[in-house]
């Protein structure tokens, strides 16, 4: 499923972010961090995704960009404004 150029980068990610899930939607990889839980019912595990990490390109891995908000308030908190 992995393209042979995305593997050096996964295995890069997975070290700096330990279990990661790569989705392909499209034409683009996007990486999520994994974790999974035991079902007593079924009597297996569950995966569970979790946070969105990034974009894989073939440059490496494009981090997530923060929410705009968090840096207009950032930026009114450095020259003093108060909230």
């Amino acid at each position: 499923m992995q393209e042979p150029w995305m593997k050096k980068i996964v295995e890069e990610i997975k070290k700096e972010y330990g279990p990661v899930e790569i989705k392909k939607i499209g034409h683009n990889y996007y990486v999520y961090r994994v974790s999974s839980v035991y079902d007593k019912e079924k009597k297996r595990a569950k995966k569970i995704s979790g946070e969105y990490i990034g974009r894989i390109t073939m440059n490496g891995l494009e981090k997530k960009k923060p929410p705009q908000h968090q840096d207009l308030c950032l930026n009114m908190v450095m020259q003093g404004f108060s909230f």
